[in-house]
């Protein structure tokens, strides 16, 4: 069966490869999704086909029947309420419609590649406070338990930040365990800043890009990025309302693309591991380092590409040239004594990591040609050598090995290029502030701050006290290079501000006896910075 789409997203369907005359792909699979979100419209007659139902629950009975702790979680269940209603609350449609958007492009996505987008079930899991007083998602991971629990297949995840600690830590282990893919937002923070969960090494982390194909303006970005999608306001579902006529854009559109794209083709081609994925759309992506001068190798491998993973998929395609910033180059090939693969991306890079996934064979090596500045140098490289990531500088490499090398015809050599980082120049990670009146600068003196900055600074005064800030000097790019506050310790707390521009901001009061800082730049103009005084007033 195949359906309708709506034509208001057909430059999306371009741009990743999915021409007009595409032909629908057979499922072969059945393919449960985990959409861990704000709330979900349940009623909502494009999405309602697709919500996953637990089996083991009986509707309506009031008993918890498959005895995991929750009563009558037929559809889903909400973490944040402890309850099994995971629709937006009526009253506040309007900051609940997060997680329906986003599983409105999921869907889209789906029936954009495949003839019964029935064999796909969507598992909605909210994981967001009817009362909540931020626009963050609080109890996400364990939505992500939850989701393990029910055995999805995939887990979608557009939400980002926060505090990360051993628990979190360990139920993305468990999935990788599991074998569950996890498709992650890489943030919307300007920043060169790894974000979990997008950012664990299971998961795939998903940058935007804009209708250039350049990166959308408050796309985080970094070499912890996977792959980008399109996200320039992505046509899409809406609570209580009919057809797609609402948009969402940034990493929370570009994220579903590609997590529509991931369960199609696993749906369709069952005998694909979920250790695959990675492999296939790194090496199957498109370039778009040329479109990106200032973020090159921070785009993941390219843009994500239907037609070239379709093909690399039916046709057993076997490229010899690399034009990604990071993929797998396959080191077996039926009836090949010798193979010689070549990476060759676009941009200026100062080093290269590669990977081996299986170990050399007695005493065969690997041979590197490596090119820089017209010049070429070739290195032998051991099993001892190959043990752990190997790193090099050149321009440009080519690869040259004997397939005998190789016991496992499974085996890949991955590379990465290593980008250029000149977003800690002044200032790096989070850095805490104690006392009871003191500074805090921006660091840049008296020259400007640095492009693609992600700064942070807690300021934690004795308990049963608050804090006053007041700026003496600001200049930021307007709307642009802004300053965030915090009402507590981590950035999944509600914000108290946001200022940005060239006047001297008023002064704040936090809430509490702590308040963290969140200084975030992007890539083009800049100003001269901030400083601001704070002191420890009684909480009255």
């Amino acid at each position: 069966m195949a359906f309708s789409q709506s034509d208001k997203n057909d430059w999306v369907w371009e741009q990743i490869g999915i021409p007009t005359d595409f032909k629908l792909m057979n499922t072969r699979k059945e393919l449960v999704i985990a959409v861990v979100d704000d709330a979900f419209d349940l009623s909502n007659p494009y999405l309602k086909p697709y919500f996953h139902k637990n089996p083991k629950e009986i509707p309506g009975n009031g008993l918890d029947d498959d005895k995991n702790g929750k009563t009558d979680d037929v559809i889903g269940w909400d973490f944040s309420d402890n309850d099994a209603d995971v629709n937006p609350p009526i009253q506040n449609i309007s900051r609940f419609s997060h997680g329906t958007r986003v599983s409105g492009i999921l869907v889209q996505t789906i029936q954009k590649l495949c003839t019964s987008g029935t064999a796909f079930k969507i598992i909605p899991i909210k994981s967001s406070s009817d009362s909540r007083q931020s626009n963050y998602i609080v109890d996400g991971y364990s939505g992500i338990n939850y989701a393990l629990e029910l055995k999805a297949d995939i887990i979608i995840t557009c939400w980002s930040g926060g505090t990360f600690d051993l628990e979190k830590e360990n139920i993305l282990k468990k999935a990788q365990e599991q074998g569950v893919i996890i498709v992650g937002s890489a943030g919307n923070f300007y920043a060169d800043k790894a974000q979990m969960p997008a950012a664990y090494p299971w998961a795939i982390a998903v940058a935007a890009t804009g209708r250039d194909k350049r990166k959308y303006s408050v796309s985080n970005y970094g070499n912890f990025v996977d792959i980008a999608a399109p996200a320039d306001s992505i046509a899409t579902t809406y609570p209580l309302e009919p057809g797609l006529n609402k948009y969402i854009s940034a990493t929370s559109a570009a994220t579903p693309i590609v997590g529509g794209v991931v369960a199609a083709f696993m749906a369709t081609y069952p005998e694909l591991k979920p250790q695959d994925i990675d492999r296939l759309l790194k090496n199957s992506a498109q370039p778009i380092d040329q479109y990106n001068s200032l973020f090159h190798g921070k785009l993941g491998a390219g843009l994500i590409h239907v037609n070239n993973l379709k093909n690399y998929i039916d046709n057993n395609y076997f490229p010899t040239r690399f034009l990604q910033t990071k993929g797998y180059l396959p080191l077996w090939r039926k009836g090949t004594k010798e193979l010689s693969l070549a990476v060759a991306p676009l941009g200026k890079y100062p080093t290269y990591k590669l990977l081996l996934s299986q170990p050399l064979v007695g005493k065969n090596t690997l041979n590197l040609s490596l090119f820089q500045n017209d010049r070429t140098r070739d290195t032998v490289l051991t099993a001892t050598q190959l043990s752990q990531p190997f790193i090099f500088q050149a321009d440009s490499f080519r690869v040259n090995v004997a397939t005998k090398a190789f016991k496992d015809k499974n085996t890949y050599l991955y590379y990465e290029a290593q980008p250029i980082d000149s977003s800690g120049l002044y200032c790096q990670d989070q850095v805490l502030v104690k006392g009871t009146e003191g500074y805090v600068v921006d660091g840049s003196g008296t020259g400007n701050y640095a492009n693609r900055s992600s700064c942070k600074w807690l300021i934690e005064v004795p308990a049963g006290k608050r804090i006053k800030i007041n700026f003496e000097e600001f200049d930021t790019e307007a709307k642009i290079d802004q300053v965030y506050f915090f009402a507590d310790d981590g950035t999944h707390h509600p914000i108290l501000a946001i200022f940005s521009g060239p006047d001297i901001p008023p002064i704040i009061t936090s809430w509490y006896n702590k308040v963290l800082i969140w200084f975030v730049t992007n890539e083009s103009t800049t100003g001269k910075g901030w400083k601001l005084h704070y002191e420890a007033i009684d909480d009255k």
